[in-house]
């Protein structure tokens, strides 16, 4: 309600305008008054930092997916080296199982000749027990051959049998090994490069948070009600610089990204070179095995015609048992060294393509 007020005080002292004022009718606020405040930062100079920063984690993100080609990689060398393994293992059984059924005739022949009385039943033992060995060498291929058989399955997923590369396979295999250069696709240097990216960016980055903060503001403020309050409204936009007591801990930050970035271009340096010294390795290994390839061949040969003509001047008692199971052994011993010679041979050259960066199933057959 309103009340009139007594303004003989004032007049004296000279208020009387203040008195009139103050008897005009005051209206009572049961409504709240609304104050609302809105404000807008917006980093300028940290902007950059920030770029950088995102920029090096998508570096690392990608350096990731060739690690996952790296150990795809990898996993692909321990195939190709079981797969040659495999048929080695085969060829070993295949040889020794001719080794078996050519001891098994000379046993008919010995033992005709023993009861005849032509030859010494101790040469007849001599027979068994050299069928005892061979019986068990082949049971520990085909032991060793289902081993890796077991391997090749848990690393492929499923069961498997290798097949004898074609001579065309074989020569285009052995080509491509010998002209194959370093790829800079490679996976390892392709990781250490989005590394050094990652590096560079972080340093940006740190060079970035050297600078003062510069900032934009926006501010409004509005305040509103009702009775003899006046609404208000005030608006502001302007910059800031911004500054902290860590300058020097940023500096040494920055120091330390200098040194990674260093740090990974020197990796990166010493694995290309690495790559290339193992690589030019490989590459004059394969050459020395295939200078020799021929004569382990004729070896095998002549050893083939040395136990045909042992076995004529056996049937003739011009040769004894044991000269003649010591030429099976030779045959046999040849034909060994002639296959292993033959898969590293192979291992070698797979080797040398994986080795340059290129995945064999890429191989154009």
């Amino acid at each position: 309600g309103t009340q009139d007020l007594d303004c003989a005080p004032f007049e004296a002292f000279g208020f009387e305008d203040l008195c009139s004022s103050f008897s005009e009718p005051l209206l009572l606020r049961e409504d709240k008054i609304f104050d609302g405040n809105v404000q807008i930062y917006y980093p300028i100079s940290g902007l950059y930092s920030i770029y950088q920063g995102m920029k090096a984690q998508q570096s690392l993100l990608e350096s990731k997916e060739f690690d996952t080609q790296k150990q795809v990689l990898a996993i692909q060398k321990q195939v190709s080296d079981l797969y040659f393994q495999m048929l080695h293992l085969e060829h070993v059984i295949a040889f020794t199982q001719q080794t078996h059924e050519g001891l098994l005739q000379t046993k008919k022949r010995v033992s005709a000749m023993v009861d005849q009385g032509l030859v010494n039943p101790l040469d007849l033992q001599k027979i068994d027990s050299g069928l005892l060995d061979i019986e068990h060498g082949q049971r520990e291929a085909e032991l060793g051959f289902l081993l890796l058989q077991d391997q090749m399955t848990f690393l492929i997923g499923t069961s498997f049998l290798p097949i004898e590369l074609t001579d065309k396979q074989e020569a285009m295999l052995i080509q491509k090994a010998k002209e194959i250069q370093l790829y800079n696709s490679h996976p390892e240097l392709q990781s250490l490069s989005k590394h050094q990216e990652a590096a560079s960016n972080g340093l940006k980055a740190s060079t970035g948070q050297l600078l003062p903060n510069v900032v934009a503001l926006g501010s409004i403020q509005e305040t509103s009600g009702q009775g003899p309050m006046t609404p208000t409204q005030q608006q502001y936009i302007g910059m800031a610089v911004q500054g902290d007591f860590q300058w020097g801990k940023r500096v040494l930050h920055q120091r330390q990204q200098k040194l990674t970035v260093q740090k990974v271009q020197q990796g990166q340096k010493i694995l290309k070179q690495g790559l290339e010294l193992e690589l030019s390795s490989l590459k004059q290994q394969l050459e020395v095995y295939l200078n020799k390839r021929l004569l382990l061949q004729k070896k095998v040969d002549v050893e083939i015609e040395a136990l045909r003509q042992s076995k004529v001047l056996f049937d003739k008692n011009m040769l004894t048992t044991s000269e003649l199971l010591e030429q099976e052994q030779k045959l046999y011993d040849a034909r060994l060294k002639r296959d292993e010679h033959e898969r590293n041979i192979h291992s070698l050259a797979h080797r040398i393509v994986m080795t340059a960066g290129m995945p064999i199933i890429n191989m154009e057959w």
